[in-house]
């Protein structure tokens, strides 16, 4: 099944208990922006496996931790999680699930704020890749 794609503005219910248990945890420290306030960098993470992938994901900013998230998928879902991020800058995104692990760096800029661009995680059979998604 091919990732389902999302562009422009990004609307997420962050505050569902992603694992269906009590075990979520979500870190936010910034939430201020002098861009566009309407703008908040959302994380799309899909499941392309055959399994269920539990993991989780933390967004740091000048070596700091920002964000933090576990999850649960099954297999072909796919759920987006606002981060909060709404400044441009660099920024890391590392990913764990089933005993793998990736990171990525994300640039955030201007123009991706003007698109109301997102950042897309994929997990499959071969691994953990992720691309900015305009």
């Amino acid at each position: 099944m091919v990732p389902l794609s999302l562009a422009g503005c990004f609307s997420s219910n962050d505050s569902d208990d992603d694992l269906g248990d009590n075990t979520s945890e979500e870190t936010v420290q910034s939430k201020t922006s002098t861009m566009d306030p309407e703008y908040s960098l959302a994380i799309l993470v899909f499941n392309g496996s055959g399994n269920l992938q539990t993991g989780s994901m933390a967004l740091k900013h000048d070596n700091k931790q920002i964000y933090q998230k576990k999850f649960g998928l099954e297999p072909d879902d796919q759920r987006g999680f606002d981060t909060g991020v709404s400044d441009t800058g660099s920024f890391e995104l590392q990913v764990e699930s089933n005993d793998r692990n990736a990171t990525f760096p994300i640039t955030v800029t201007q123009e991706a704020i003007k698109l109301g661009s997102n950042y897309q995680v994929v997990i499959d059979d071969s691994g953990i890749t992720g691309a900015i998604q305009e």
